[in-house]
């Protein structure tokens, strides 16, 4: 029990599980005993009973804070634009003044100039309304007075009025999402979420590391680094802290395996699964090298798949 699955070493010894058929102190090993490659060489392995994944038990993500889900109303490519919009404008308000004194200037000879364009001086700062309605009289003076410098600056404010209206449509459009959907943090549902949140992930044994052995992808690298061996004590005390993934088995019929020390209140209100395996293999029995029982298990295995005990099974523990 101490040392579980244990380990075979070159010599053929070993401890644990393994190490108990590999020296013929057991006739077989019944625990989750994956296609492992190198304790083939000591032990054979059955036909297997059940494809099990091996995934975790992560943190669930939590409501974001209310200034957090401000600033995420708007993505970068949004700061950018409306960072862009007002460095254009402020750029142009200089010889917008200008232009309008010209225009102040003129009003002697030019007195179909409607006098209300006056009170428009400052229109790029205020409401889009006022910008489109300032557009409509410089297109009108252009037209209809001559004034052909003012083409140059209607066709701006134009298109800058345009921008300003779809900017505020985005946001107010995001703005009522955001008010309506409640926002969280990411979630982690796959093995890359898992190496990018930093999360440690453990279990009681270093078995559940042998599946990885001689994988080379970079993530699987750095979750083999990121894994921890703890009592079941450490586990339990750690189910609520939302600072560790716990290993669980995830079964054909969309069950789960997962271990005493997750109780109820942490699985519904702290952890929740992922929803891609880190890996996944198939269940056997680790029998003796040449032992002569092995086919009559394969074949009483086989009997059960067929008779669809081993669903029925799963379901009803």
């Amino acid at each position: 029990e101490e040392d579980k699955w244990g380990a075979i070493w070159e010599n053929g010894s070993g401890n644990g599980l393994l190490g108990a058929v590999a020296m013929d102190d057991a006739d077989a090993g019944y625990a989750a005993v994956y296609h492992w490659y190198p304790e083939y060489h000591f032990v054979e392995y059955t036909r297997p009973y059940v494809r099990a994944g091996l995934t975790c038990m992560a943190p669930r993500p939590r409501p974001q804070p209310g200034w957090q889900r401000s600033v995420d109303m708007l993505d970068n490519r949004d700061f950018v634009l409306v960072c862009y919009i007002i460095t254009r404008c402020l750029l142009h308000v200089v010889p917008m003044n200008r232009v309008i004194g010209w225009i102040e200037s003129s009003l002697d000879a030019c007195m179909v100039l409607d006098t209300r364009l006056l009170t428009q001086r400052r229109c790029l700062l205020s409401s889009p309304d006022s910008v489109v309605l300032w557009g409509h009289r410089l297109q009108y003076l252009h037209l209809h007075v001559g004034l052909y410098h003012i083409k140059y600056y209607s066709h701006l404010v134009t298109i800058w009025s345009s921008l300003g209206v779809t900017l505020s449509a985005l946001f107010g459009g995001r703005l009522r999402n955001l008010l309506c959907l409640r926002r969280y943090e990411p979630p982690i549902d796959s093995v890359v979420d898992l190496r990018d949140s930093g999360l440690e992930w453990a279990e009681t044994h270093i078995a559940f590391l042998n599946s990885l052995r001689g994988r080379t992808e970079q993530v699987y690298l750095d979750l083999v680094k990121q894994y921890r061996v703890l009592s079941v004590d450490v586990l339990k005390s750690r189910t609520t802290t939302r600072d560790l993934a716990f290993i669980i088995e995830r079964l054909p019929g969309g069950y789960f395996t997962i271990g005493d020390y997750i109780d109820e209140e942490a699985a519904s209100r702290y952890l929740r699964p992922m929803r891609e395996d880190i890996y996944w293999e198939y269940v056997v029995l680790a029998v003796q090298k040449g032992w002569p029982y092995a086919q009559q298990l394969d074949e009483l295995i086989d009997k059960l798949f067929e008779a669809g005990i081993m669903h029925a099974w799963e379901g009803q523990v």
